[in-house]
């Protein structure tokens, strides 16, 4: 059968394949129709797959980036692995954080993904649950509506992602409804400008790579492969805190970088105790705060929430 094609004015064939080749390479695709008495078309798979993938980042409230205004001075206080709902966790220490820092001016919450534990589904953390799915949905909200006004942002753990997956409720979404804090998922760049004063922050729940001698090495990961040029790399999900402070050279100067690995609330449970991790002790656990200064360039940091609010905001 004859090739179909068209033919130009100076007697040059082109070949229909080439037509729709050369159309394609520019981006003019054809209108897609589908006759029902035919087989689908592998465009017709694809038009929908596009379709419902356009609906669907539509409809997400998941970002990447933020941008966050200060008026003066502040300090952000970074919370990870709580894990509210778990019986392990020391509730009481959350709360006082929390009560503190709902009454001190200009001291705000970086959350940093696995407020809760969120697990309902087979296996020990099932029984280790001290609330339960509905009430950890009830506590959140009722947590985001007390801090309304001191969130900075959230980043999402994989406790919260599981959550959603299970259950199609997802926590940040809460908070970002409840108090227009921003929800950010994967590796969180976040500028915080404060009087003349920039600040980039990098945060990731899980960061890559691991070192036994070094809790923060997925953070030092991270400032040299990932995102460089940033002033504070925070990572969590490891309940193994460290903070440290390096200067990274840059063309014609250095960087002074500031590194946190956060704590969790949670003493440990029955999968720690199955995989030979100690329970863990206060001095290892909990949040920490950085002092962002509008007056000068300057990440002061201190290992722990209270100390912080007792050093800085009197």
């Amino acid at each position: 059968m004859k090739e179909q094609g068209l033919y130009s004015a100076d007697g040059a064939f082109r070949s229909e394949k080439q037509i729709k080749r050369e159309l394609a390479l520019e981006g003019q695709l054809p209108p897609l129709f589908h006759d029902a008495k035919l087989p689908i078309d592998i465009n017709n798979y694809l038009f929908s797959a596009q379709e419902r993938a356009t609906q669907m980042k539509e409809l997400s409230a998941i970002h990447e980036t933020a941008a966050i205004t200060l008026p003066e001075s502040s300090t952000i206080h970074i919370i990870s692995d709580v894990h509210l709902g778990n019986a392990h966790v020391n509730v009481e220490r959350f709360r006082q954080e929390i009560e503190a820092i709902r009454h001190t001016p200009n001291s705000y919450i970086l959350f940093m993904g696995d407020l809760v534990d969120g697990i309902f589904w087979g296996g020990a953390s099932g029984g280790e649950q001290s609330l339960s799915l509905g009430e950890q949905h009830g506590l959140l909200r009722s947590l985001f509506r007390s801090l309304n006004g001191k969130i900075i942002a959230g980043v999402s753990g994989e406790h919260d992602s599981k959550w959603a997956t299970k259950t199609g409720s997802d926590p940040y979404e809460i908070m970002e409804e409840i108090t227009g804090a921003p929800y950010l998922r994967g590796i969180a760049e976040i500028e915080i400008s404060i009087q003349e004063q920039m600040y980039k922050i990098v945060a990731q729940h899980k960061a890559r790579g691991q070192s036994m001698y070094n809790k923060n090495h997925p953070t030092y990961r991270e400032s040299r492969f990932d995102v460089q040029g940033a002033d504070v790399y925070i990572s969590a999900h490891t309940h193994k805190k460290q903070i440290s402070q390096e200067a990274l050279r840059q063309f014609g100067e250095a960087k002074k970088v500031t590194h946190i690995s956060t704590g969790t609330y949670k003493t440990g449970d029955e999968y720690g105790d199955r995989s030979g991790f100690a329970h863990q002790k206060p001095e290892e656990m909990y949040g920490a705060s950085i002092r962002l200064h509008g007056d000068k360039k300057c990440v002061e940091v201190e290992y722990d929430i209270l100390q912080a609010l007792q050093r800085w905001d009197r």
